[in-house]
Order: structure tokens, then C-alpha cells, then sequence
């Protein structure tokens, strides 16, 4: 633990991490100088309610504060040559003293699961006090904001988008969204909640609190969609490094560990969620933790994430996250059927398949695989057969016409689609075969494509290693060729991809492997390189040695150290 306080610079505080650009903190005179001295073509600004207004309902836009002219803002950011981007918060956020409240609003503490008020430090270990947003008088003066706002927007003809961010942090069950209460008033809330007619015989009260939640989440989403509906782009779930309890208690005795911060971060990106390093002090992500957040969030998620449709065939250029599993599930609703995580999916590919796999909501993504049929390298997709309807059952037959490899968790399908499918296999004439591997599991295939069925109750009943036994063997049977490496206590492996190009036509893609010692330690990694694997080079070396030898190299890294691997892929 340090006896004095680190100084941090007035730079840190306008740019807390990942190209965000705290608008607030500085003189407007000083925008358009500082935003180009920022490396990137984008710029995220999140809009700061509480700075534009103090009690909810009078609004100041360069009426008061030159620095509330967000007209001025997007003008200075394209004299810059940034592409701007703006962030509203769709509940609290950490990053702003009240979360963002204006100070007349802030009445009721949030009270988590554990019934523990809401403490987040920031960059400068303040603590950020989180107030409820299931109070009425919050929900009517964020609709009036957000009404305001897009008036604004439409008058002053503003081109830049608007990006909503749901704001939460990472825990053991997962994404946890800091506008979950249990204060007073939530309590108050959800007691009139109950009474509804459609909520008088549901006893779950689990249950009942979730969907309520729900129900408030989607409202304040709806209202900021509505109004600002010209500019709206959707949500982006973004998990904040460093705000859970877990994290808030190491964080007082010292800056919390990197390791952690460096697998929240892995584990944010496989499960679609957006990291922010925002609360973060600049000590502790100047060494390996910064190069991964460069790496995986600033030179790969933002062009993954926020560049439009339209330009989608651009992205050839740069690496995107590689992963092999695409794993489907409706994470907003409450748990009444087996998730993945429950019979072991997860567990398993965390351990033998490390941030090579993508975990996305169905509801989202609307269970829609074109993107799949037209991709070159088939990746295997999970789905609940439970979640599919007409539309989705057919674009997933489609891709396994197309040589998708598909599992299916067939419990609680639709009858009708199971009866689709079962006309299917037949009228094709279908390979398919029946095993059990300590249940009864079907495979179908069809040219290249694979599909294989089970019921997931049956496996969830069994133990961690009967499950794992299971997922092993069902995957052996699906072609994908990668170069696995040993799991290394300390040192996080991720794998970025992209197309090849220009002389590197011969390779099928081009495939980075990120190295990362975020231990306290020397590590030395050993590799043989399949004769799929040619290696093309080896850039960002930061206290590392290396000896390569014919079809392998030897890589020792001392604590903080990094090295990046290029391999083109042959088929």
C-alpha cells in the first residue's frame, strides 16, 4: 500500500481510457487541440446529464457553459478529423459523481443483491455513491432530458450517432447492470408491480424481481430510442474494470490486480460485452493491462462494434476477434430452462478452448445465421431449440445446407419445428446416428454440414467430469484447425484473425496470437507449430527473449511482458 496519493495528470482525467473523451473536465477552447493529439479515428463521448442539468427540469446547452455545446463539440471533433461518437447512459453511471444524476435527484441510495449501498472508486480512488433509478421522479426528468436532447440534436442538424450504454460490471454469474436495486424504493416500486393483473398468480418471487428489473431496463431504453430516434444506434452492454465488491476492497489497500483486470477483460469480450477501463488509475494500466486493452478493445472492438453496415466489407483490414464457438442464449430472460452454462459448455470451453469462443444474445441477434453462410471458416453453433421460432429454425437449416456444424439442445422445441425437422432428415434421405455418450445424442450430416441433437436436463443431472467427458467427445467429431496451446498460470494467449492480402494471398487468413505475462514472474512459453502454420513474424515485443527453430520457437517473458505472432493459415 502507497503512503502518498498518485498524481495523476489533467490528460488522464479528459481521456480515462479507450478513446473516451470527458468533454466536462476541460476548457471548450482546448477541444479541438486535444482531440488531435489522441491516436484513432474515433471518439467516444459520453453525455454527461448532470452537467447540463442541476435539478432535472431547466437544461443548459452553451446557454450557461460554453462546455455544454455539444454543436460545438461535433464541429470541433470533424475539424479534427475524428468521427464522433456519442454514449448515453441508459441507467446509472459509475463514472460520474451521483451516476450521473443531477444533485437534486440523487435522493435513493441503490442497494445491491447483497443489500450493500453501491461504492465505486474512480481513477482517483473517490468513491462514486450510486443513486436508484426505479424512483418516478428520475424516470420523468431523464424522459424530459432525453426529449430535450433530441430536439437539440435536430435542430442543429448533428450528423454524429448515438450509441446507449448499459452500464454494470463482471461478478462470478456474469454481466451485472448497475441499475439492479433492492433500496426502499425499488421495494415500493416492485410492491405495486405485483399487483398487476398478468403478476397476481406468478409465486416465483425470484422470478417476479427480474422481470420487473426488466421491465425498467427496457423502459429507460425505450424512452432514449424514441427521442433520440434519429441518432440512435442501440445498446451496448459495457462492464466497467474494477467496480464489483471484490474489486472495491482490493482496490482500497492497493490499485487491485492486473491478472484479474486482464482475464475480466478476456472474459468481457467472449461473453459481448464492452470493457471500460474508465475508473481505472492510469499506474495500473500502463503496463501489460494497457497493451491488452490497445490490442483487443481500441485496434479490434471499436471497429468490430461501432462502424456501420454499410462499411462492413472495410473491416477486412483489421483484426477481429477469432472464434470457433458461437454459443446462443436469451441472456435477459429469467432461468427457467437449462443454459449452457449449466451443462458444462462454458466450463469447457474456458478450459480447453480459451477466448476462442463467442457468447451472443439470441433476442439481439435474433437467431439470424446468413452471416455464418457467407463466412469462409465455419465456426459451431449453439442454440436452444426452445428460443427458435419459423424464421430462425430456417435460416439455421439453411446454414446447415450451407456445411454449418450446428448443436442443437432439442428440449422444449416447438413440436411443429420438430416435426419440420424430422421431414426433413427423411425426405433427404439424411445420414444420421444415435449414440450415447452418457445420453442419448443424435448426429444428422449432410455433405460437410453436421448437426447434432441432445435434450441439455439430462445432461445437467450429471457431474463436472461426466459433463466434460461429454463435450470432449462431442467435439472431437467437428473439423476446425487451430494451434492449441497449454494453459500457463500467468499468461493470457488471444487469438485475432483477419483476411489475407496483397502478397499474403497464398495463406487462407492471417491469424495474430497475442502473448501476455500478467504475472509477477518469468514465464517461458514453448511452441511447434502445426505444418498448417507458417510463421510470418513476431512484432510489439516488450521484455521478452525469443529463439525460434524449424516449426517452433521458444519465448521467455519476464513479468509485464508481451509479444504478438503472426501465422498465415493455410486450409
Amino acid at each position: 500500500m502507497t503512503l502518498t496519493t498518485p498524481m495523476t495528470s489533467d490528460e488522464d482525467h479528459i481521456f480515462p481510457g479507450e478513446n473516451w473523451f470527458f468533454y466536462w473536465k476541460i476548457s471548450s477552447s482546448l477541444w479541438k487541440t486535444r482531440m488531435s493529439e489522441i491516436p484513432g479515428s474515433k471518439l467516444f463521448v459520453p453525455i454527461n446529464w448532470s452537467f447540463h442539468s442541476e435539478n432535472g427540469e431547466m437544461f443548459d446547452f452553451s446557454h450557461q457553459k460554453p462546455e455544454t455545446d455539444l454543436k460545438r463539440l461535433e464541429e470541433c471533433a470533424q475539424g479534427a478529423g475524428k468521427e464522433l461518437i456519442f454514449l448515453m447512459p441508459t441507467g446509472p453511471a459509475p463514472y460520474l459523481p451521483n451516476a450521473g444524476l443531477p444533485y437534486l435527484l440523487a435522493r435513493n441510495l441503490s442497494v445491491d443483491r447483497d443489500g450493500l449501498c453501491y461504492g465505486i472508486l474512480n481513477a482517483d480512488n473517490k468513491i462514486h455513491k450510486v443513486y436508484s433509478y426505479f424512483d418516478q421522479r428520475v424516470y420523468k426528468a431523464y424522459r424530459r432530458f432525453c426529449t430535450y436532447l433530441g430536439t437539440y440534436f435536430s435542430q442543429n442538424q448533428m450528423t454524429s450517432k448515438i450509441w446507449g450504454i448499459e452500464c454494470g460490471y463482471l461478478d462470478a454469474q456474469g454481466f451485472v447492470s448497475f441499475l439492479e436495486d433492492r433500496s426502499p424504493v425499488f421495494q415500493e416500486g416492485f410492491a405495486q408491480f405485483k399487483q398487476l393483473p398478468e403478476n397476481l398468480e406468478k409465486n416465483n418471487l425470484e422470478e417476479q424481481v427480474w422481470d420487473f428489473t426488466k421491465n425498467m431496463r427496457e423502459l429507460y431504453t425505450t424512452t432514449a430510442s424514441h427521442a433520440l430516434q434519429n441518432s440512435w444506434q442501440g445498446v451496448v452492454r459495457t462492464a466497467f474494470l474494477g467496480t464489483s465488491n471484490r474489486d472495491f476492497l482490493e482496490r482500497i489497500t492497493n490499485d487491485g490486480r492486473v491478472s484479474k483486470f486482464a482475464r475480466d477483460t478476456l472474459t468481457m469480450i467472449c461473453n459481448h460485452i464492452y470493457p471500460s477501463s474508465a475508473l481505472l488509475s492510469m499506474r495500473t494500466k500502463k503496463g501489460v493491462l494497457g497493451k491488452i486493452l490497445d490490442d483487443l478493445v481500441n485496434n479490434t472492438l471499436v471497429h468490430a462494434e461501432f462502424s456501420e453496415k454499410k462499411y462492413e466489407a472495410s473491416l477486412d483490414a483489421h483484426y477481429r476477434v477469432l472464434n470457433f464457438f458461437e454459443v446462443y442464449e436469451a441472456l435477459e430472460e429469467y432461468g427457467q430452462y437449462e443454459s449452457w452454462n449449466d451443462i458444462g459448455l462454458i466450463n469447457f470451453l474456458s478450459e480447453k478452448y480459451p477466448w476462442l469462443y463467442k457468447v451472443c444474445d439470441s433476442r439481439v441477434a435474433q437467431l439470424n445465421f446468413q452471416s455464418q453462410v457467407e463466412e469462409e471458416r465455419t465456426k459451431i453453433t449453439f442454440v436452444h431449440g426452445h428460443e427458435l421460432d419459423k424464421s430462425s429454425f430456417l435460416s439455421l437449416l439453411k446454414l446447415f445446407m450451407s456445411g454449418g456444424q450446428i448443436i442443437i439442445d432439442s428440449c422444449n422445441m416447438d413440436v411443429a419445428l420438430k416435426q419440420k425437422l424430422e421431414a426433413f432428415i427423411l425426405e433427404n434421405s439424411l445420414n444420421r446416428e444415435k449414440v450415447n455418450l452418457h445420453i442419448q445424442v443424435e448426429s444428422v450430416t449432410l455433405g460437410e454440414g453436421k448437426m447434432i441433437l441432445f435434450e441439455a436436463p439430462k445432461l445437467a443431472r450429471l457431474s463436472l467430469e461426466k459433463k466434460n467427458n461429454f463435450w470432449e467427445k462431442i467435439l472431437i467429431n467437428f473439423n476446425f484447425q487451430h494451434l492449441l496451446l497449454p494453459r500457463t498460470e500467468g499468461i493470457e494467449f488471444f487469438w485475432r484473425t483477419k483476411s489475407a492480402s496483397g502478397l499474403d494471398l497464398r495463406f487462407t487468413e492471417i491469424r495474430r496470437l497475442g502473448i501476455y505475462n500478467t504475472s509477477s514472474y518469468k514465464k517461458v512459453i514453448k511452441m511447434e507449430f502445426p505444418t498448417q502454420f507458417a510463421l510470418m513474424k513476431l512484432l510489439d515485443q516488450t521484455n521478452v527473449k525469443y529463439q525460434t527453430f524449424p516449426q517452433g520457437i521458444e519465448i521467455e517473458l519476464m513479468p509485464e511482458g508481451s509479444i504478438s505472432l503472426d501465422f498465415g493459415h493455410y486450409q
